[in-house]
C-alpha cells in the first residue's frame, strides 16, 4: 500500500508540473515572447511575412489560372523592389526607422491591391472591355516614386 501512495504522489507531482509549464508556455505566448530588443525583429519578421504571403499568392494565382505568366512577373517584380528596399533599410545602419516601416508597409498595401486587381475572378475572360486588369498592376508595388 505504501508503494502505491507514493506512485500517486509522485504522479501527482509530474501532473502540477506540466500544468505549471503549460500555463508559463501559454502566458509567454500571450506576450508575443518578447524580450528587451526584440521589438524591433519582430516588426521586420512583420515585413518579411507579409511578403512571402504575396510571394504565395502570386504563385497561387498563377496555379489557379487567375493570374498569367506575365502578369505573375510584373506583380514579382513590384514584390522584389519592396524586398530590397527592406533589405537595404534593414543594412544601412543596423534597424528599420519608423518613416521606413511606415513607406513599406504603404507600398505593401499598393503591391497587396495590385495581387488583388489582377487575378481575374472566377469564369472571368481577360479580353473583357473596361476592366482595370489591362492596366500595369505591379506599378504602385515598384516603389519608383520618392516619398
Amino acid at each position: 500500500m505504501k508503494g502505491k501512495d507514493s506512485m500517486n504522489k509522485l504522479i501527482s507531482k509530474l501532473m502540477l508540473g506540466l500544468g505549471m509549464c503549460a500555463m508559463a508556455t501559454t502566458a509567454f505566448a500571450k506576450e508575443g515572447g518578447k524580450g528587451h530588443g526584440e521589438g524591433m525583429k519582430d516588426r521586420r519578421r512583420g515585413v518579411e511575412a507579409r511578403i512571402q504571403k504575396q510571394e504565395h499568392r502570386i504563385q497561387k494565382g498563377v496555379e489557379k489560372g487567375k493570374l498569367t505568366q506575365d502578369e505573375a512577373a510584373k506583380l514579382q517584380e513590384g514584390v522584389n523592389a519592396i524586398k530590397e528596399e527592406a533589405k537595404a533599410a534593414a543594412e544601412s545602419d543596423g534597424k528599420v526607422t519608423k518613416e521606413e516601416r511606415k513607406a513599406l508597409r504603404k507600398k505593401l498595401k499598393a503591391s497587396s491591391e495590385a495581387i488583388r486587381n489582377a487575378k481575374k475572378p472566377e469564369g472571368a475572360e481577360s479580353s473583357e472591355s473596361g476592366s482595370s486588369s489591362s492596366d500595369a498592376p505591379a506599378a504602385p508595388a515598384a516603389g519608383g516614386s520618392a516619398e
